[in-house]
């Protein structure tokens, strides 16, 4: 679980990138809707929605090499093949990278929410010149 995190951890700066690009190349109307919306995350819905797919083919490969360096695939396939020889179950074929790195993406979702909501209503997490410009004249 660990070296997973890590994994995560070390993907995560990838992110960065992949993010600017997305609001590099905004629309008119998707900006406007992110800083008038009602919703408290809507700007992560947008990056989500713009950026999701990028996201996990940038994570896959750190998470699937330390899914692999710590043995894990292996065990997880012996685990799947031996449930899958059971009478009358549903043969699981879920990748254990592929589940991994959607989880990672889906936290890193989870916490750019929770830190544009914190931003969107207290006037004091807006840290940097440009949240108060842009959620300061809301």
């Amino acid at each position: 679980e660990t070296q997973l995190n890590r994994a995560a951890e070390a993907a995560a700066p990838k992110a960065k990138d992949i993010f600017l690009n997305a609001l590099a190349n905004i629309n008119i109307t998707d900006a406007l809707s992110l800083v008038t919306g009602g919703s408290t995350d809507a700007a992560t819905q947008f990056l989500r929605k713009s950026t999701q797919s990028q996201l996990i083919s940038a994570f896959h490969p750190d998470i699937e090499a330390a899914i692999d360096q710590v043995g894990a695939g292996r065990a997880y396939a012996t685990i799947t093949d031996k449930y899958n020889k059971i009478p009358l179950m549903a043969p699981v074929s879920l990748s254990l990278a592929d589940y991994t790195t959607q989880k990672a993406v889906d936290g890193l979702f989870i916490l750019l929410a929770k830190e544009e909501a914190k931003i969107r209503k207290n006037p004091a997490a807006r840290t940097s010149d440009i949240l108060k410009q842009v959620f300061g004249g809301r």
